[in-house]
């Protein structure tokens, strides 16, 4: 879940706004809400273009102060009205996190919130529309409650965005995933733990054989552990399919895993990686064949995809094994080390669909 704040800008943000202090209260809450439960907070600015006083430099485009970023929580700038345009860069990012859910709030209704609503929905996502979260002013040709009621009772709501009140959006900023986990015969699939972090750097972490054919490089100390392991803490309660490893019988954290939803209705295999003590005992295959059932049987998914470097006949012969078929091959780039490699690409259907 990401809080998406769109334009809410020193030049437009004022009284002359549908129900003004109602909607700058209720962002508050939700930036409140969202920042205490740990959920992603990304801000977008529009920009006019130079001599408009709407621009990078004026007054009025800064963001509104009661409202601010908190260190940390990046902004985006737009010059189109959608804050996921290709130009802004943000739908990418999204993508690459696996988020598939964005709660929308800010200015204004009938422009920019409404374009970007529907350009989320075209592209797969889940877009969350909260009460009296966004706002816009009298027009021409409708008041601006009008334009208000127009858009989020009549317009959205089950075309292209849920549309909920404070309480339940607020409800939904509060989920988390750290009591979910998932079971096969000899792994537990679960959440990350501050006391993972000396079994994750000896059985995994600090062994260059198991970043090989990652996206990820070795950690060097105990010390870089118990940061990366607050990392995964972080990550993992807002990513429902991302875990950490546990053998059943040692009770010892020995890998990670995870998948995501791309789109609707197709799930990828985001990474396997088990330290090298424990290979060879069918670990993957059993965390692969999870994922694949979770995907099947409980998120009415019609395709799995998986995907391994070219040089990794292990995890070509497991997917093989499993039944996936080959879909195509990509050229990629590390991005730690800026190694190019060929990634198979291979595709399960799912038949009872």
């Amino acid at each position: 879940m990401v809080l998406l704040v769109i334009d809410i800008q020193k030049g437009i943000m004022d009284d002359e706004l549908f129900e003004f202090e109602k909607v700058k209260n209720n962002i508050k809450t939700l930036l409140e809400t969202a920042r205490e439960h740990h959920k992603k907070v990304i801000y977008v600015q529009h920009d006019d273009g130079p001599d408009s006083g709407f621009s990078v430099g004026d007054e009025d485009f800064e963001i509104f102060d009661e409202l601010a970023p908190q260190e940390g929580e990046p902004v985006f700038i737009k010059t189109v009205n959608s804050a996921l345009h290709p130009s802004t860069g943000l739908m990418e990012v999204l993508k690459a996190q696996g988020e598939r859910r964005i709660m929308v709030v800010g200015l204004q209704t009938n422009y920019c919130i409404d374009s970007t609503i529907r350009t989320g929905f075209d592209n797969g996502f889940e877009m969350i529309v909260p009460e009296y979260a966004n706002s816009t002013f009298d027009n021409d040709y409708m008041s601006a409650e009008t334009c208000y009621n127009y858009y989020n009772e009549e317009l959205w709501p089950d075309r292209f965005a849920t549309c909920v009140d404070m309480e339940e959006a607020t409800e939904m900023l509060k989920e988390d995933y750290l009591n979910f986990s998932i079971e096969t015969e000899d792994l537990l699939l679960r959440k990350a733990r501050p006391e993972d972090r000396k079994d994750m750097y000896e059985n995994l972490w600090k062994h260059p054989e198991s970043a090989r054919y990652m996206r990820w490089a070795v950690t060097k100390s105990e010390e870089e552990a118990k940061d990366r392991t607050a990392r995964s803490i972080d990550f993992q309660r807002n990513q429902k399919y991302a875990f950490f490893i546990e053998e059943k019988s040692s009770g010892k954290a020995i890998g990670f895993a995870g998948m995501r939803e791309e789109e609707p209705g197709i799930f990828h295999e985001t990474g396997i990686a088990i330290g090298p003590d424990y290979v060879g005992k069918g670990y993957g295959k059993q965390v692969l064949k999870a994922f694949v059932r979770e995907a099947f049987d409980n998120c009415d998914a019609h395709e799995f995809r998986a995907s391994n470097w070219i040089q990794n006949e292990v995890s070509h012969n497991l997917q093989r094994s499993m039944g996936f078929e080959f879909s195509h091959k990509e050229i990629k780039v590390h991005p730690i080390t800026g190694e190019e490699y060929v990634l198979e690409c291979n595709v399960l259907k799912n038949n009872k669909n």
